[in-house]
């Protein structure tokens, strides 16, 4: 899809769920194009092994637990066996911070603590899953494995829809985009750039507000028409740092004129001496040296009178 496309008002109203990846992107083209076709097919798991645990429901992928003894790990293994070939991604949700996801006997260590998505490419009828995981020594807890078939036709379904209004850009730089759109129904223009305070859009020419879904990427509400969207970015606090920055050099311009100015006229005020004016100061110096006694020196003086013998 391009950076911009028309979607049905239902995806701001739609509801969302933390650590559903799957559920919401499902939710999200639904919403968007009015289709309900599942694009993912969950699968069950073949078998399992655990260690320290005891499973006390399974359900949509969700595996909660008690811990034998809640002062020891524990530890479990999850078996699938792909019946339909195709694309599959599994998905894992853990407290714990590792988890092992084998195909086929290869194995891949992901870091889980905030989730992993895995994709395991295309699968072929036979193939064998295994994820490998710890879980931390407490009284209970829980972890979501789930194994999804992705369904390419469906999806393609979903896009041919979104496809068909798309925001067309004709100019961009890294702080100015520009495009045309033809909206053939009222509706929300979806994109693909992320939500922040640092943009602003315009919309024939008028400023419009930024909207968003979840704090996703940036949203703008379009009427029925042919339309001129434009969005312009600048970082958050540019605007105010060279105002302070402007401000500090017409201070130091300021000052150093001030300055300037105020010793050329203390220069200026400062009375000349004339030619005629005597300098006392100097004429004291001259009559202390004059009058000041000088220590005798007797061999000088009987130096001198045995000269003039």
């Amino acid at each position: 899809l391009p950076l911009g496309y028309m979607v049905n008002e239902a995806v701001e109203t739609a509801k969302y769920y933390s650590k559903k990846s799957f559920d919401n992107q499902e939710k999200f083209f639904k919403a968007a194009t009015g289709l309900d076709d599942d694009f993912y097919t969950d699968y069950e798991h073949k078998d399992a092994e655990y260690k320290n645990i005891n499973i006390k429901s399974v359900k949509n992928g969700r595996f909660s637990y008690n811990n034998i003894d809640k002062n020891a790990k524990g530890s479990g293994k999850v078996f699938y066996e792909i019946s339909e070939a195709g694309q599959y991604y599994l998905s894992f949700i853990n407290q714990n911070q590792k988890v092992r996801i084998f195909k086929n006997g290869k194995s891949t260590k992901f870091k889980a603590r905030r989730g992993v998505i895995a994709d395991l490419g295309i699968c072929e009828i036979g193939d064998e899953i295994k994820v490998e995981f710890d879980v931390d020594a407490q009284a209970s807890g829980y972890f979501d494995i789930r194994l999804v078939k992705f369904d390419e036709e469906v999806f393609a379904q979903y896009i041919d829809i979104l496809d068909n209004e798309v925001l067309d850009v004709v100019e961009y730089s890294d702080t100015y985009i520009k495009g045309n759109i033809d909206v053939k129904n009222s509706g929300i223009l979806y994109t693909s750039l992320p939500f922040d305070k640092g943009f602003t859009a315009y919309v024939d020419g008028d400023e419009v507000d930024l909207r968003s879904i979840d704090e996703g990427f940036i949203t703008l509400a379009l009427s029925k028409g042919k339309h001129v969207v434009e969005f312009k970015y600048m970082t958050r606090g540019l605007k105010l740092g060279a105002l302070i920055s402007g401000l500090g050099i017409l201070l130091l311009i300021f000052s150093s004129t001030f300055f300037r100015n105020r010793k050329k006229k203390i220069i200026e005020e400062e009375p000349e001496k004339s030619d005629d004016e005597i300098d006392f100061s100097e004429l004291e110096e001259i009559e202390k040296e004059g009058l000041e006694e000088k220590p005798i020196n007797l061999e000088e003086i009987f130096a001198e009178e045995g000269n003039k013998k």
